[in-house]
């Protein structure tokens, strides 16, 4: 397996600014490698709108650091920019004590 892109994990970090209110922020926690598996795009309609979604399964080496991830968190694919929301996680089929495959999906 190839994993050729570069990808960060953040995890969420509230603040609470000075009314009162929370005003949501992320934590860098680590970077690693991995390799993008691109699923079929779909369309929400968004306020009369209708927005692309891009889906796609990272997989990623397994580690301490890779096991703490969560649902929660959040994915930046480091060459393009693109921040990609993690819907689930689950162990390689082909491999599953090496790597974990993670379902993501762009943030709109």
């Amino acid at each position: 397996m190839h994993l050729i892109e570069r990808v960060e994990f953040h995890s969420p970090l509230e603040e609470r600014d000075r009314l009162g209110g929370r005003k949501p922020r992320w934590n860098s926690e680590f970077p690693t490698r991995a390799a993008f598996q691109y699923l079929r795009g779909g369309e929400k309609v968004l306020a009369g709108r209708i927005a692309g979604t891009q889906t796609l399964i990272a997989t990623i080496r397994k580690s301490d650091l890779s096991d703490g991830v969560e649902n929660s968190w959040m994915m930046l694919d480091r060459a393009t920019g693109k921040e990609y929301a993690i819907r689930g996680i689950e162990p390689n089929r082909d491999k599953p004590r090496q790597y974990l495959d993670i379902l993501c999906e762009t943030v709109t």
